[in-house]
């Protein structure tokens, strides 16, 4: 089971890499010819890649040989190189203890930022907070709240009073403090990846500018009133912790956000464009990591190999032989006192002209509790060792080549 959890978070770490990096190479192109909001759209790339990363691997599942096993006296074994994976459980632990440490973290100042703003106090549709520097915001996951400043009235025009109103409804009915809880949880899960903290912050950005786009989009005719709106806020602190809610002024670039209010907006057909454009991207991303993890299929050409193995468990012992291609799974299952074992593997070259690598999965009762990877020569044996809730199995291996080495052009 540890060893599947750290394969799946290797994998998952190189999905999510592969699509920040994609995202932070094309959001600036894309918002300067589809526009902020598509530009914005685009990063669902990052989880439905990951998504499809969570999708087991399309490959043929092999026959397994089942093995008769036999009860017999010890034999004297020859001292064989042992296979192990201790630092599984510390790595886990680490990861364990990070993704927790950020989450508290996460919490502590998303709590902190609430208690900042003191008694709400409804009126006409809108909350005011008690202090003249918190707001304004949109406040919460299934019905949000328009938080504004104790001075809201006083410190904006009606002009402003009114884009700001908007712009924080557009947060809402959009639903952006759950995707903003969606981008914290990635960042907690792979808090080791400096990648997602720092693309966290572009999207937090491209949410802002894509919301200012749509704003603008219903009043076209009030640029200057958003500007001064903004350089308004801009006057206040700009110390805000780390929350899910969307915050008017959450340490965004001014300059960016006042710059892109001159940009002309992309009309009907650019911007359905740019939503084509955003479905093939989560396609080919998708379809890419399916790909990437995709078997390779051997050739008719592969090295044929016999993997002579001697197999113990429960005092019991067989010893079954195979043939089997470069790069084709192969498997044997047996059992014994009701505990059923089932152990996969793939032989392919390693290292040396000579060297030889197994990669394999290891079942108990059809669940994996063990991959491991075992590299040696041929001919020489190989063994491993496995202890699960007081079930042992001992294995060793030696890879023999059959035929010869296919000849280079």
């Amino acid at each position: 089971m540890m060893t599947e959890l750290v394969a799946a978070l290797v994998r998952l770490t190189y999905a999510l890499s592969a699509a920040v990096l994609l995202m932070l190479a094309l959001r600036g192109p894309l918002r300067r010819v589809f526009g902020a909001t598509l530009a914005y759209q685009t990063w669902l790339v990052v989880p439905a890649i990951v998504a499809v990363a969570l999708l087991p691997a399309v490959r043929v599942q092999p026959q397994a040989v089942p093995v008769s096993l036999r009860t017999f006296s010890d034999a004297a074994v020859p001292a064989l190189r042992e296979a192990s994976i201790p630092w599984l459980s510390v790595a886990l632990l680490v990861w364990g203890a990070g993704a927790l440490m950020l989450a508290a973290g996460f919490w502590r100042a998303h709590v902190r930022f609430v208690r900042g703003l003191g008694s709400l106090t409804p009126r006409e549709g809108l909350y005011f907070s008690e202090s003249p520097t918190a707001g304004p915001a949109s406040l919460g996951l299934w019905r949000p709240k328009v938080i504004v400043p104790s001075d809201f009235p006083r410190r904006y025009t009606p002009a402003e009073q009114l884009l700001i109103i908007q712009h924080e409804q557009v947060h809402a009915e959009r639903g952006d403090a759950v995707v903003n809880l969606l981008q914290v949880c990635l960042q907690c899960v792979f808090w080791f990846n400096p990648l997602i903290h720092w693309a966290a912050v572009r999207f937090r950005v491209d949410q802002e500018l894509a919301c200012d786009a749509a704003v603008l989009r219903g009043n076209p005719g009030q640029r200057r009133a958003y500007s001064q709106a903004l350089l308004k806020s801009h006057t206040l602190s700009t110390e805000t912790p780390p929350t899910v809610a969307c915050l008017w002024r959450f340490n965004h670039p001014i300059k960016e956000r006042i710059m892109s209010l001159q940009q002309v907006p992309p009309g009907r057909l650019r911007r359905l464009a740019g939503r084509l454009a955003v479905a093939s991207l989560v396609l080919a991303g998708g379809s890419a990591s399916l790909l990437a993890r995709a078997e390779n299929v051997p050739t008719a050409s592969a090295v044929l190999y016999e993997v002579a193995m001697d197999l113990s468990t429960a005092g019991a012992k067989a010893a079954p032989r195979v043939h089997v291609r470069e790069g084709t799974p192969f498997a044997v299952s047996s059992e014994r006192n009701g505990v059923k074992w089932r152990l996969e593997f793939t032989v392919s070259k390693a290292g040396t002209a000579d060297g030889v690598a197994m990669t394999g999965k290891i079942d108990i009762d059809s669940t994996t509790i063990a991959r491991p990877t075992l590299e040696g020569r041929l001919g020489e044996p190989m063994r491993l060792k496995v202890e699960d809730e007081g079930r042992n199995l001992d294995l060793a291996m030696v890879v023999r080549e059959v035929t010869a080495r296919p000849t280079q052009p």
